[in-house]
């Protein structure tokens, strides 16, 4: 169900995956804002294009999420909030958590495009009995070996680039 006000489209919705207030502004520079009971994800199957607007933060407006209880594939997270703002290039993450009865996840960083290419910059902060165990399809062997290992790697090698131009002995 949802009405249209002069500002934004104010919705309720209720299925098994999503569950929750929902606040849609009209205005470009507005805060999309949900409110939610749930929000379950499936599992994403390889990565969006960068001409894709959904996969490019510049088309994204503000956020403020609220989700009582987040899911991503089969992974229960727990209470997820997360306040973003628009910046040049993409979005500003002032805050992200996530927070179950087993651990927590706090951090802010940046999702934007630079020189035509994704960048995202987080500082996060984890503490729990055991993230592996709540967290497995986000940092199994294969998502590090397949996703956060190569992206090291290259980091590496252009750091040692860079310092090599400096100090050839690196």
């Amino acid at each position: 169900r949802a009405t249209q006000t002069p500002q934004a489209w104010e919705a309720n919705v209720s299925g098994a995956e999503l569950a929750g207030s929902l606040h849609l502004p009209h205005a470009k520079e507005a805060t999309l804002v949900l409110n939610l009971e749930r929000m379950y994800i499936n599992k994403v199957e390889g990565s969006a294009s960068m001409g894709s607007k959904g996969s490019d933060p510049r088309h994204w407006p503000a956020l403020r999420i609220d989700v009582a209880s987040f899911k991503y594939a089969d992974a229960e997270l727990g209470r997820l909030h997360l306040d973003a703002a628009k910046r040049s290039g993409g979005l500003r993450i002032d805050s992200l958590s996530l927070v179950s009865p087993s651990f927590q996840v706090n951090g802010q960083g940046d999702w934007v495009v630079e020189q035509d290419k994704p960048a995202s910059r987080f500082m996060l902060k984890a503490s729990g009995d055991d993230l592996g165990m709540q967290t497995g399809p986000l940092y199994s062997p294969r998502a590090v070996r397949n996703l956060f290992l190569p992206r090291l790697r290259r980091r590496w090698q252009a750091a040692r680039a860079a310092l090599s131009q400096i100090n050839p002995s690196v």
